[in-house]
C-alpha cells in the first residue's frame, strides 16, 4: 500500500495513508491477485468496502488511485484461481487532514440534476420567494409590454 505519488517500486509499507493504492509484488507464477478492504470500526457503515483485483505482469500490478472514509480499514489478498492468501491481512489508517472525520460511507453522489433538490441548504425559503416574486414580476411586465403593442394602455 502507497501513498498517491509514492513510486510504484518503493516496497516501503506505509500504514497511514489518505489518497492510497495498492502494490502487488513478487508473484511469479500469479495471474492475478483479487483484494478486499473492509471497515474495521465498529462505527464504520460496510458500503465504505472496496474490492477488486490487481492484474500481474511479470510478478507484479498496482490498482488505480482509492479513497475510502476516515478510519481504520483491513486488506485481504487471496491469488487469482488459487484461493490461497496471498499475505497475511493488513491492517492500516485512513486519515486525511483536509477530509472531515465521520462515521459511515459515502452518502449519495453529487448534487447535480436528476430532479429535486440535492441539499437542503441550496434552496432557503427566502431565495424561493425571491424566486417565486421575480417569476411574478417578470410575468406582469411582459404581459403589460405586451398588451401595448398596438399602443393603447
Amino acid at each position: 500500500m502507497h501513498t498517491v505519488g509514492t513510486a510504484v517500486r518503493a516496497q516501503a509499507n506505509q500504514p497511514k495513508v489518505c489518497r492510497f493504492y495498492l502494490d502487488a509484488f513478487n508473484f511469479d507464477t500469479a495471474p492475478g491477485i483479487n483484494w478486499t478492504i473492509t471497515p474495521q470500526s465498529a462505527q464504520a457503515d460496510n458500503s465504505a468496502a472496496l474490492s477488486g483485483v490487481v492484474t500481474l505482469a511479470n510478478g507484479a500490478g498496482v490498482t488505480e488511485n482509492l479513497l475510502l472514509p476516515a478510519g481504520q480499514y483491513r486488506l485481504a489478498w487471496t491469488v487469482v484461481g488459487g484461493g490461497v492468501s496471498a499475505a497475511s491481512p493488513k491492517v492500516f489508517k485512513l486519515d486525511c487532514p483536509d477530509r472531515p472525520h465521520h462515521a459511515g460511507g459515502p452518502h449519495g453522489g453529487p448534487p447535480a440534476g436528476g430532479g429535486g433538490l440535492a441539499r437542503d441548504a441550496a434552496f432557503t425559503p427566502v431565495a424561493g420567494a425571491a424566486a417565486v416574486g421575480l417569476a411574478a414580476a417578470g410575468g406582469a411586465a411582459w404581459f403589460r409590454l405586451r398588451r401595448r403593442s398596438h399602443g393603447a394602455a
